[in-house]
């Protein structure tokens, strides 16, 4: 195994939380699923013939089926996700920072119909705020309101793309964790490699390891 498929592996594992059988056969420690259930799944699953309740035509089955289906999908993919790709910038605040915008905040000059402060907190007067409250010229400070998201904000920040990454990682480890042998999961793993990698690792499209203008 060389070092490349090893760190697949086990950026694999540490972000799904190790969702694989260990030598000993013990149940492994998860992070996001109930590892018993997860394990006496595969079991039957892998099972020849498998019983009753993990067959092609049954819940089960038809689970792994559509799994399976997704994951051959996301491995056949070349998309990569990166920090990087955002179209929010900070002045003087390097692009490989992670930055997002609360999902409720708004520009003090542009608040949506029906903005109100969340409750517990002083209620807004109403728009256009006065010069001690809003710099109309920058929209400088940013107002949450109550329930309304930013939408725009949102997509221009990593939020997406991170949500993204994991997703596919995810889908990429439980398809491995399901796989019946080595051959079946090695393309898996790779792309999970490729996806973490460009993430985290890659010097041209990671991302600094803080999250101090993320929300």
């Amino acid at each position: 195994m060389d070092t490349n498929y090893r760190m697949g592996v086990c950026m694999c594992m540490l972000l799904v939380g190790a969702t694989a059988v260990r030598p000993d056969g013990n149940v492994p420690s998860t992070h996001l699923y109930n590892a018993s259930r997860m394990s006496a799944a595969r079991d039957a699953l892998l099972s020849n013939p498998p019983p009753p309740h993990a067959n092609a035509t049954s819940a089960l089955g038809q689970s792994l089926a559509q799994l399976q289906q997704a994951v051959a999908e996301e491995v056949s993919s070349t998309t990569l996700w990166s920090v990087m790709n955002k179209t929010l910038e900070l002045p003087g605040v390097s692009k490989h920072n992670y930055i997002s915008i609360g999902i409720y905040n708004h520009p003090c000059n542009n608040l949506p119909d029906g903005c109100t402060a969340y409750p517990g907190s002083k209620p807004y007067p109403k728009p256009p705020f006065p010069p001690s409250m809003c710099d109309n010229a920058t929209g400088l400070p940013w107002y949450p309101c109550d329930g309304l998201r930013n939408a725009e904000a949102i997509d221009e920040g990593d939020s997406p793309s991170q949500s993204k990454m994991a997703g596919a990682v995810r889908l990429l480890a439980t398809g491995a964790f399901f796989a019946a042998n080595g051959s079946q999961s090695a393309p898996m793993i790779r792309r999970a490699k490729d996806v973490v990698s460009a993430w985290f690792l890659h010097n041209a499209t990671s991302m600094l390891p803080n999250l101090y203008y993320g929300e």
